[in-house]
């Protein structure tokens, strides 16, 4: 079994993603987490600063999650003589990574909170993260710009991997919206497929496009 800790900011998260700040008592986090109420006061303080290191829990998951797909890959120091083809096949790899990321139950709770904070950034979101780009979001602009021929420092390479990457994730961060429009009360492994190809499907237009273009 999980720690006392660790199932706070877990459970602390899904009810943070799904009720918002106000909505959720530290009692109703306790009740879920399995926990005396007084261990939110002896590991964060309050239900603010368990919020504060739910923020800090997300941010250095998805760093996590970023680093071993970059990792894995392992395709950095050989880009720079890689051609366009061979960069597209890395891309592909890379881009079902983050879309079989972007389903996982935890990450979903994340982007719902990432959007919300995106909207209206609270005080604890702008002393969490900063506005550095993330290293992933850099190793996709090289990829982007490998593939189309821009320079990777253009704002058109910039705004091309902004948007594949909210393609990506769009499901999971605005999933109830989506879900209440589909008509369903959750994803099952037929949909999230459909979502992926269709997903990857244009990501491709979008590549094909700008490089055509570029030529």
């Amino acid at each position: 079994m999980k720690d006392s800790k660790t199932r706070l900011l877990e459970v602390a998260l899904k009810l943070f993603a799904t009720k918002g700040l106000d909505g959720v008592s530290t009692r109703e986090i306790a009740q879920k987490a399995q926990v005396n109420i007084s261990a939110i006061t002896y590991y964060f303080g309050g239900k603010a600063e368990l919020y504060t290191a739910v923020l800090e829990y997300i941010k250095i998951t998805l760093q996590a999650d970023a680093a071993a797909i970059i990792k894995e890959l392992d395709y950095s120091r050989k880009l720079k003589n890689m051609s366009a083809a061979e960069a597209r096949i890395i891309f592909q790899r890379v881009y079902e990574e983050i879309l079989n990321a972007a389903f996982k139950p935890k990450n979903i709770y994340m982007s719902m909170i990432l959007a919300k904070e995106s909207v209206n950034p609270s005080k604890a979101a702008v002393k969490v993260f900063t506005a550095k780009t993330t290293p992933l979001t850099v190793e996709i602009m090289k990829l982007v710009s490998k593939i189309t021929g821009l320079s990777q420092n253009s704002v058109k390479a910039a705004v091309i991997t902004e948007t594949l990457l909210n393609k990506a994730m769009v499901f999971g961060r605005d999933k109830t919206r989506i879900l209440f429009n589909l008509g369903i009360k959750d994803y099952d492994e037929k949909t999230i497929s459909l979502i992926k190809q269709i997903v990857l499907e244009q990501a491709d237009l979008i590549l094909n496009y700008y490089t055509k273009e570029k030529k």
